[in-house]
């Protein structure tokens, strides 16, 4: 694995090499056996290349952390104060906005994704992010219409604001979740 290689890796914000894999690809490769100090230097040019994405590329680090989550050692929390002591700020998850992925936007914030909701399925996420696609959602009644969510998904949703687009405030997205959803007879859809 040449240096650019793992340049192209680290700048990519939707993958991300754990150290499991580089210890994977040096026992494959057996360069340590021909040359100990391989290791080393690899390793040394890896947490420069960290050092510099976090110095000069945070919005891209941030996220690709973001969306490797769960990782086993910072929580999602820890991530994200550690970026905004860096300066980096940060837009909320929005059923109307917001992908799988964290996404960086254009004014460099990083937008939460579906994917850090806890208790949101990932079939769930990709159900969402299709029924936007065919059209934006114009009210919280034709979301939960168009978007088959079970009570704890649409609660989950309400209680973190990512229904604040369809209403003034969250407690206002919070009662109407509550409701009953009745179905047009009518108008069927």
């Amino acid at each position: 694995l040449e240096s650019q290689q793992v340049g192209r890796m680290l700048f990519d914000c939707s993958s991300y090499v754990p150290a499991i894999e580089i210890n994977t690809i040096f026992a494959s490769t057996k360069l340590t056996e021909s040359n100990p100090d391989a290791l080393r230097r690899f390793l040394k040019g890896w947490f420069d290349s960290v050092a510099y994405m976090k110095a000069h590329r945070a919005p891209e680090f941030y996220a690709s952390l973001l969306n490797n989550q769960p990782m086993g050692f910072y929580s999602s929390a820890t991530l994200i104060k550690d970026a905004q002591r860096h300066g980096l700020h940060f837009k909320p998850v929005c059923v109307t906005r917001s992908n799988w992925n964290c996404t960086i936007e254009a004014d460099d914030s990083i937008r939460l994704g579906l994917r850090v909701v806890r208790g949101l399925s990932h079939a769930t996420g990709l159900q969402l992010i299709t029924a936007r696609a065919t059209a934006p959602f114009k009210s919280l009644e034709e979301f939960k219409c168009r978007v088959r969510l079970s009570k704890e998904e649409a609660r989950t949703l309400a209680e973190i604001g990512a229904l604040n687009c369809f209403g003034e405030h969250r407690r206002a997205a919070m009662w109407e979740v509550e409701a009953e959803r009745h179905e047009n007879l009518f108008n069927p859809q």
